[in-house]
């Protein structure tokens, strides 16, 4: 006959087996769990890290986009025009400073002979106030597309043209 002792420490043994196996099994897990932390914080890390850099490239291209904004504002702010006949456009240095070295181009240039420049400066020098009058004529197979001013304003660097155009 078995004797209960026997039964007991050989319960014993298998219960410490049992335990030993769950016990290596919950450190297993535990070194799991902690593994999927770790490599969670880092991922979170790196989120953060990304998203910083995201906005602070979206606050360089906010920044820049207003910076072009304000140039553009400063140039629709240097011409005005209206209308003074069909296709006959009067443009004037609204600016309130000195534009030289005005130059006009026509596009596409071989449109060039449809567009008609009227202006007593001859010298590209516009004071504010001054005006030029621009015509598109229609006379020819190719047509005008627009009319660019290159210039600058007397106080800017030699060299340093903005660009604004009329659409014919």
């Amino acid at each position: 006959m078995v004797s209960f002792t026997g039964l007991g420490a050989a319960a014993a043994v298998v219960s410490a087996v049992i335990a030993g196996l769950q016990a290596r099994g919950a450190k297993a897990s535990k070194r799991e769990a902690t593994a999927a932390r770790d490599q969670s914080r880092n991922a979170r890390d790196e989120s953060v890290r990304l998203a910083a850099e995201a906005n602070s490239a979206f606050m360089r291209q906010a920044a820049a986009q207003e910076e072009a904004n304000e140039l553009k504002r400063r140039e629709i702010l240097d011409w005005s025009f209206w209308a003074v006949g069909p296709r006959t456009w009067r443009v004037v240095n609204t600016s309130q400073r000195i534009i030289v070295d005005a130059k006009f181009h026509v596009r596409p240039e071989a449109a060039a002979p449809n567009v008609v420049l009227g202006s007593t400066q001859k010298d590209g020098r516009f004071e504010a106030g001054d005006s030029f009058i621009v015509q598109f004529l229609g006379r020819m197979e190719v047509q005008p597309e627009k009319l660019l001013v290159q210039y600058r304003f007397e106080d800017d660097p030699r060299g340093d043209y903005r660009v604004w155009f009329l659409a014919a």
